[in-house]
């Protein structure tokens, strides 16, 4: 194998509780630091956990299985989708967190599958319906009203349309969601890229949009992005990855003008990225047979050591927390990890532990079983850590 580094100039990742009383290694002040908080569900309760003591305490709502439960990015808020009876659909609240109370009366829109939060935790993005169409809504929080984003089109009455995978670009000027359409028993997708100032957006489409999927990489200022396009995804409607490695794209963010950097489809580029100059890089995998004679072997000239390219250095601390599982709180210095326990074989629980984390050591403060079905991604037991800016110390 060869690697070949290209450079382009601009052209632009709880429940039966067992409550474990250890003692800290770091010393802790409450008084002096707000404490992370951790938040799970203990089955129709939800319980804040104090990570430096373990201390733990129930939100005064009950809620159902179905339910899901968001932070808002400030921590003020959780946005809230809860099941509505009749239907498999949501409505959606927010509650807030220290009031511990709902903040209106009544939920803002129901039929909602999804919804998120913008950055400054302002308003929420939702997805509805009007009976025929779907759409993506903006609600200011202050102002306590919603306008309209986006709307698809039911061009063919008997394919259905989907919206999913909202996100937001690292400045929060851009707004992205797949807009999907069913046919033959899979989707094709494309990626809707929304202004969410002014209202405009492009669509970006894979050449053969059938399983498509996105993944953006944004420049600086957000103003275009990077994105791995494939010709093909999935061979003769076979969910099955095909032999297709995909090319790199340079999109305009406004215009969804795509430009295509390389031809080489049979050939990976991984590492794609902009460089602090506001550069395009990216490294190209070039597979190369070689055939050599005994003769033409023996008179290969040794390379010197200045010119033999050595692999990465791996950040070996980062490395010990991600293969780990470790979920970090707003304190660096705590978080939270888990590791299945078989009870018998075939099944088993999960142990949930929170408490304080290093390269080398851990020192539960709370620690929880819960069931192993609640393993899978789609989980909402574990909800997460509590957002915080406080400018906790390090060490």
């Amino acid at each position: 194998m060869r690697f070949q580094q290209f450079t382009v100039y601009p052209l632009m990742t709880i429940l039966l509780i067992s409550l474990v009383a250890q003692p800290s290694t770091r010393p802790v002040s409450a008084q002096d630091e707000p404490p992370p908080q951790f938040l799970y569900r203990d089955e129709n309760r939800l319980v804040l956990v104090n990570g430096y003591t373990g201390e733990t305490a129930e939100l005064p709502i009950e809620v159902a299985d179905q339910d899901h439960f968001d932070w808002s990015p400030d921590g003020q808020y959780l946005l809230a989708r809860l099941q509505e009876e009749t239907t498999d659909s949501y409505c959606l609240n927010l509650y807030d967190v220290d009031a511990q109370e709902w903040v209106y009366g009544e939920p803002i829109s129901c039929g909602v599958p999804e919804a998120i939060f913008s950055p400054e935790s302002t308003h929420i993005v939702y997805e509805t319906n009007d009976g025929t169409n779907l759409m993506v809504r903006l609600y200011s929080i202050e102002n306590e009203t919603s306008q309209e984003l986006y709307r698809t089109i039911q061009e063919i009455e008997q394919m259905s349309k989907g919206i999913e995978q909202f996100t937001w670009s690292p400045t929060g000027a851009y707004l992205t969601f797949i807009d999907y359409t069913w046919i033959m028993g899979g989707t094709l997708n494309a990626l809707v890229v929304l202004n969410v100032e002014n209202g405009n957006y492009a669509v970006v489409s894979a050449p053969n949009p059938y399983y498509a999927s996105y993944d953006p990489i944004w420049s600086a200022d957000d103003r275009w992005f990077l994105i791995l396009l494939k010709e093909e995804y999935v061979t003769n409607g076979v969910v099955t990855m095909t032999n297709h490695q995909g090319d790199v794209y340079l999109v305009n963010s406004d215009t969804g003008e795509q430009y295509r950097l390389t031809y080489t489809p049979a050939a990976p580029e991984v590492d794609i990225r902009w460089t602090e100059a506001g550069t395009i890089a990216f490294t190209m995998v070039v597979q190369l047979e070689m055939a050599l004679t005994i003769e033409e072997a023996l008179e290969v000239e040794p390379v010197p050591p200045e010119e033999i390219i050595e692999p990465e250095v791996i950040d070996t601390e980062n490395l010990f927390l991600s293969m780990r599982g470790v979920i970090i709180s707003p304190d660096p210095n705590i978080g939270a990890w888990g590791s299945t326990i078989e009870t018998q074989p075939g099944s088993g629980e999960y142990e949930f532990n929170i408490g304080y984390v290093s390269p080398d050591a851990r020192t539960a403060n709370f620690t929880t079983l819960i069931p192993g079905y609640y393993l899978y991604p789609n989980s909402r037991i574990i909800i997460g850590w509590r957002p915080s800016d406080y400018p906790y110390p390090i060490g």
